[in-house]
């Protein structure tokens, strides 16, 4: 925080700074819903699925982007790294697809 946004606070300042911003959304929700706790599980789901849509468009590249050797020079991933990142990856795709059918 203190790089990126360059804000210096002290460490229980930011704790609590951090820790509020999160609650606003939270509580957002809670008040749309009626803090029906039922609705709140509904919500967590979708919002797991969707963010598991998401998944594979940050990993494939991740790992396409290690493996390239004019990008990373001597940090490059070898093949090893980079076969079974891809499969991995391929793995979590296909389960998160089984996910998504599953809950439609």
């Amino acid at each position: 925080m203190e790089g990126y946004l360059n804000i210096r606070l002290p460490l229980w300042q930011r704790r609590l700074l951090t820790r509020f911003v999160t609650l606003i959304p939270i509580l957002i929700i809670g008040f749309l819903v009626g803090f029906n706790e039922s609705d709140f599980e509904d919500m967590i789901l979708y919002a797991q699925i969707v963010l598991s849509i998401a998944l594979p468009f940050t990993l494939f590249p991740m790992i396409l982007l290690t493996a390239n050797k004019k990008l990373m020079g001597a940090h490059v991933n070898n093949k090893l790294t980079t076969t079974v990142g891809i499969i991995l990856a391929s793995v979590i795709t296909l389960l998160n697809l089984q996910l998504l059918i599953s809950t439609i």
